[in-house]
């Protein structure tokens, strides 16, 4: 792990505008929660653990390694969605393919009743790396037995522009409200971009419904591909461009001696999965492609970022290791 110099975390905030403010509001074991003020009709969190940090630094994080670790960051959230208020009976609302890879389900099942709803968005054309007015449209939609009554629902998915999972929504309240069930509480867990979270946490207030964001490490900064979803550096697509998000300073301070300027946090998430239900069946996940495509990544990024005036010896560190670990992951096949 990279050697930061005391006081980087500062620079680093300043430098690309990442919004510190933050309130501590409890703990659970090595994981802290805490309280952002965004602006937004939802009320915002960041949940900052070493796997969470680990999982959004390393996108050599993949198959049964990443599971482990969104496991233990999912416990966490679903201990802050205790303190603030879970209930009894939950809906899960799984977004087909990559959501269940957040690992939630184990955790909420141990502190609710849990029934689930499966809804498979798609996006028009090819996605990957270019969300730029793509539409989102449901294409499967799953629900079993739900009693009527009132729910907390529960979703773990990444949201970058929010489409998505606004369509995602949309389609699990219509099909809910038809049940009967009335959702008194919208938890809305993963990787979040402010962006994102400004357009999910407006929609769900024009519903009239409560709502509690909860983020892995930060809100991320959105590259101008409305893909990408760094915590800081050179937008991706725009490298002149310097991008910040918003993360309390501890999240800060543990992932930058891991994470190198610019990075997708969630990268190709779904993909970074060996096992994938599309509401059928069981897809393989394209773990190569995805660990090529963040190598191609970070070789660009470096290519911009190494020469500039802000870059640091820390970050060369960085580099190397981001390097090593994703050629060590495609040498060992991990999903064969």
């Amino acid at each position: 792990m990279a050697r930061v110099p005391r006081g980087e975390a500062r620079r680093i905030a300043e430098l690309f505008g990442v919004d510190t403010g933050s309130l501590d509001v409890g703990r659970s074991g090595p994981a802290a929660f805490y309280a952002l003020d965004l602006g937004l009709p939802a009320a915002t969190y960041v949940v900052d653990s070493p796997e969470g940090a680990e999982i959004a630094s390393k996108p050599e994080l993949v198959g049964d390694r990443l599971k482990e670790k969104a496991a233990a960051a999912a416990a966490y959230a679903v201990k802050l969605m205790e303190s603030l208020g879970l209930g009894e009976r939950a809906v899960l609302l799984h977004i087909l393919r990559g959501s269940p890879g957040y690992e939630i389900t184990g955790p909420l099942e141990k502190a609710a009743e849990v029934d689930n709803i499966y809804i498979r968005v798609m996006y028009s054309g090819d996605s990957y790396r270019n969300h730029v007015e793509r539409e989102a449209r449901a294409v499967y939609t799953k629900a079993g037995q739900i009693a009527s009554g009132r729910y907390t629902l529960v979703v773990a998915d990444t949201v970058a522009t929010g489409r998505s999972m606004l369509e995602a929504l949309g389609r699990a309240l219509d099909v809910l409200r038809f049940k009967s069930v009335e959702i008194d509480r919208v938890y809305v867990y993963g990787f979040l971009s402010l962006p994102g979270a400004a357009r999910v946490a407006g929609a769900l207030a024009s519903r009239g419904l409560d709502a509690v964001l909860i983020a892995v490490e930060d809100y991320s900064a959105l590259s101008r591909n409305e893909y990408d979803m760094p915590l800081y550096g050179p937008d991706p697509a725009e490298p002149s461009k310097l991008l910040g998000g918003a993360a309390p300073l501890s999240a800060l301070e543990r992932m930058l001696p891991m994470y190198y300027p610019g990075m997708d946090q969630p990268g190709d998430w779904s993909e970074r999965q060996c096992r994938l239900f599309n509401g059928v069946g069981y897809e393989r996940g394209d773990t190569e492609g995805h660990l090529r495509r963040s190598l191609e990544m970070l070789e660009e990024l470096h290519s911009v970022a190494s020469g500039e005036e802000w870059y640091r010896g820390w970050m060369e560190e960085v580099y190397g290791e981001r390097r090593r670990g994703l050629l060590s992951a495609l040498e060992s096949r991990v999903c064969e």
